[in-house]
């Protein structure tokens, strides 16, 4: 018998179920700080408390994307999105250019430190997990892709 992938609907009770009772961060959008951009559970590695150095792993769940035309860049010496429900497009700069790529359940996408990006939900959320290598630098935030 070949089993039947999981709806969406069944992956995101799951992702809901799973956070509940994680210690969680509500990220806010750094030029809208009233509106909730992400909440994310920390599931291993560092957190607010115990400030682990190395690797994390975290369940990111999506509420808006980035302001039209601001781009940011990760903080981490490396990072990778596991799309679980939901999905997104993504807006990287390659070159002062503007590249677009959509990602949905099953994609992975790959930031480094120097990735600059945005990203607009193409469903009412997303969620992923996403895991990150050691801290380099300070989240970093420009007006575009030529900044």
């Amino acid at each position: 018998m070949i089993a039947k992938p999981f709806s969406e609907a069944d992956t995101r009770a799951f992702c809901e179920q799973l956070s509940r009772g994680m210690m969680a961060q509500t990220i806010r959008r750094h030029s809208q700080p009233e509106l909730p951009y992400l909440v994310r559970y920390y599931v291993a590695g560092w957190n607010p408390e115990n400030k682990r150095h190395g690797p994390a792993l975290y369940l990111h769940h999506f509420l808006g994307g980035d302001p039209a035309r601001e781009v940011h860049s990760h903080p981490w010496q490396w990072s990778a999105s596991l799309i679980l429900v939901g999905g997104y497009r993504e807006e990287r700069c390659v070159g002062g250019e503007i590249v677009a790529q959509e990602f949905y359940p099953g994609d992975v996408n790959v930031l480094g430190p120097k990735d600059k990006h945005r990203i607009d939900l193409l469903d009412r959320d997303c969620w992923s997990l996403f895991l990150a290598g050691s801290f380099e630098q300070a989240w970093r935030f420009y007006e575009s892709c030529r900044a």
